[in-house]
């Protein structure tokens, strides 16, 4: 059984160390550079193993998912961090719950619409703007998930 908990402190150690698969401690989304522990977190919890984390923010009427993993794939820890976060923002007044990923992220993309999320908007070449952001040469090509090279910011989002 998967318990899902507020990040603590020690917590936090672990989540950014688990973050550099998924784009490291700071993550671009539509232009905007955040670095992970400036937000809200929750850990999921296998025992007293940590599993999966989800990092968001609040934005009323929105909140964004900034982050989500869970470390191993196909166990539903990723689909009980969503909810859980889903639930967090309502209750704080959130409408809509949005999220950005990149082309190549086709795992990713299913996984969104099967939970009832939906395309909000293209950004096309917006990763070159990510590279710049984060000081990284925006020529420089990078070959994502499933052999595709990253060029694309996909925005999803789902009402509440």
């Amino acid at each position: 059984m998967t318990d899902l908990r507020e990040a603590t402190q020690d917590d936090w150690r672990w989540l950014l160390a688990e973050s550099a698969p998924i784009g490291g401690q700071q993550i671009v989304s539509n232009g905007v550079l955040h670095t992970l522990s400036d937000y809200d977190a929750v850990v999921a919890y296998a025992g007293n193993q940590r599993v999966g984390f989800a990092v968001f923010r609040l934005d009323l009427p929105e909140a964004e998912l900034l982050a989500i993993r869970a470390v191993a794939q196909w166990g539903g820890v990723g689909t009980q961090l969503i909810r859980n976060v889903e639930e967090r923002v309502k209750a704080k007044g959130a409408q809509t719950l949005w999220l950005c990923t990149t082309n190549d992220n086709i795992s990713a993309i299913q996984f969104y619409q099967r939970r009832g999320y939906r395309f909000r908007a293209l950004h096309t070449g917006e990763f070159q703007n990510v590279l710049r952001i984060k000081g990284i040469d925006p020529e420089t090509p990078v070959v994502g998930q499933n052999n595709i090279v990253i060029r694309d910011e996909l925005v999803f989002e789902k009402s509440l």
